[in-house]
């Protein structure tokens, strides 16, 4: 019959998938094999060997099912056991001092140093704290900063030397150097981590109040 002659010519995987292009499971597999057999034609049965052969395809099958369930679940089971080590390892960052990429300062009654990066030395360098709303609030300006980290004192007071009331506010570097070109900083947020939560993207820490995710942080070490 046509599906004998087809399983023969172009092999049972062949015949299932097919112009439809299909991936064979293995219960196909077997359905088939069971229809070729009672499709077979009685004055010429299939040769032994081809029937041995077709089994050892449906066994080769099974088995390389079984072994990607198998690593299916191991890879599952790995990755979960490394999420709760990283998880748990997380709480001991509490404490500690980080920094971080962000130009954000929660401002709770305490003076603070507010950290940057210089990508050069810098003559004039002007430091501009806003509160949420966008107002200016302070303005800093100071001189003599070399390449790398450094960082401004601000003492929690506005221009007209009252304490601002405590919240969030954030800041703008704007450096030159001795010839008056404009020097790239980079704005980093610095403090103690208060706290840990977990979300999509994995690990936050807790940092002044602000949630800053694990691989944006820069530094942490002892307070």
């Amino acid at each position: 019959m046509n599906i004998s002659n087809q399983i023969k010519n172009n092999g049972i995987a062949n015949a299932l998938a097919g112009q439809a292009g299909k991936t064979m499971e293995k219960d196909e597999f077997l359905k088939l094999l069971v229809t070729q057999l009672s499709h077979q034609d009685p004055l010429k049965p299939m040769e032994s060997h081809e029937f041995a052969s077709q089994l050892a395809q449906f066994s080769s099958l099974e088995q390389l099912q079984n072994m990607n369930g198998t690593m299916e679940e191991s890879i599952m089971s790995d990755y979960m056991m490394t999420q709760s080590i990283n998880n748990t390892l997380a709480t001991t960052l509490i404490g500690k001092t980080a920094v971080a990429n962000g130009n954000k300062i929660t401002f709770s009654g305490e003076s603070s140093n507010i950290q940057f990066n210089l990508n050069s030395s810098v003559e004039t360098l002007t430091l501009t704290i806003k509160d949420s709303s966008g107002n200016i609030v302070r303005t800093i300006t100071e001189t003599g900063f070399s390449e790398g980290l450094n960082s401004v004192y601000w003492d929690g007071k506005n221009s007209l030397g009252d304490t601002v009331i405590e919240g969030d506010y954030n800041y703008k570097i704007t450096a030159y150097n001795n010839e008056g070109d404009l020097i790239q900083s980079q704005s980093l947020i610095s403090g103690k981590i208060d706290g840990i939560s977990y979300d999509e993207n994995g690990i936050v820490l807790v940092i002044n109040g602000n949630k800053i995710n694990l691989n944006e942080i820069l530094e942490i070490k002892q307070p």
